[in-house]
């Protein structure tokens, strides 16, 4: 299937030309729709306002819905939504919210401006960027939001980054915390942990390490830093190969230096990449005669040695 790229790179003023979204309203200005202004904010029939079958944003807060029907009561409707002509009526772009409001407050007209939106792909690509300009949504809806752009216009990473100006890496890491459990992505979602924790948890290999992990950082209170320590430590217990677990008192090695065997170097140099995958610095390990030896662990800023103090403290908790 041919790519459609209509809209894409252009960003949010490509797609609006001149318009401003959300521009503050000027209510002696205001005047009745007369279906065919665009670019004018004008007054709109609530009733002739469609959803935004787009629209990326589910999870209204009910309080502070009534906070803004509230506040719409006393001075009114002081930002204009964004809507789109369809037919007879018009569908909504952005300011759910403030519809929402309104209704509730018992307006029956709101201010708008009308846009130049044709496409549903432009449609679509608006209501996003509008959301996530306004940080109206969490971590999770912007997640889906990505994903359904690349499914539905076959976007690559790169692509849909340049559309809604982002990097690439931050799309990369939106849509990775799709990979995480459902249980992990409602908490994520309904703010009882914070996007560094569920970027944290993605570091477990596996889904009942994530949940086994999720409900420690949710039922003790975890930071960000002592959950990526964690996962550290899980993730790395669950890459440790058996033959790390070989006793070293065979007869075959007795009396050696295990910095004298090819296969004590390798797990020497085996056991330093787990440290340092661990602690998240440089570790070297030097063998002695007998078995014995010195484990040496860089730091380089009083920060990075509290870290490792705290690190050491969530393993230790960790193997209680």
């Amino acid at each position: 299937m041919a790519k459609n790229k209509s809209a894409l790179g252009r960003g949010l003023g490509a797609l609006l030309g001149s318009a401003v979204i959300d521009q503050p309203v000027d209510q002696s200005s205001l005047t009745n729709d007369d279906g065919a202004s665009v670019n004018v904010t004008s007054l709109v029939s609530i009733a002739k306002i469609q959803a935004n079958p787009f629209q990326p944003r589910r999870d209204f807060d009910p309080d502070k819905l009534q906070e803004l029907s509230n506040s719409i009561k006393r001075s009114g409707v002081m930002t204009a939504i964004s809507l789109r002509r369809m037919g007879e009526g018009f569908q909504l772009i952005s300011g759910e919210r403030r519809v929402r409001a309104s209704i509730e407050a018992g307006l029956t007209e709101i201010p708008a401006l009308i846009l130049d939106i044709k496409s549903d792909r432009e449609m679509m690509e608006l209501s996003l960027i509008e959301n996530i300009q306004r940080e109206d949504l969490n971590p999770i809806e912007i997640a889906h939001s990505y994903q359904q752009l690349l499914t539905l216009y076959e976007m690559t990473q790169e692509e849909l980054a340049e559309s809604v100006g982002k990097d690439r890496s931050t799309v990369t890491n939106f849509i990775r915390l799709l990979k995480l459990p459902e249980q992990v992505q409602q908490s994520l979602r309904h703010n009882e942990i914070a996007m560094g924790h569920a970027r944290a948890l993605l570091a477990v290999p596996d889904d009942a390490g994530r949940l086994e992990l999720w409900r420690i950082v949710v039922d003790e209170g975890l930071s960000v830093r002592r959950t990526e320590a964690l996962a550290r430590v899980q993730g790395s217990a669950s890459k440790t190969p058996s033959t790390s677990r070989r006793s070293n008192d065979t007869p075959a090695r007795k009396g050696r230096s295990d910095a004298a065997t090819p296969k004590a170097d390798a797990a020497s140099a085996q056991a330093s990449e787990r440290l340092q995958h661990v602690l998240g610095t440089q570790v070297r390990i030097k063998g002695q005669a007998g078995g014995a030896g010195s484990i040496v662990i860089d730091y380089y800023s009083a920060d990075d040695l509290e870290r490792l103090i705290e690190l050491f403290g969530v393993i230790e908790e960790h193997n209680r």
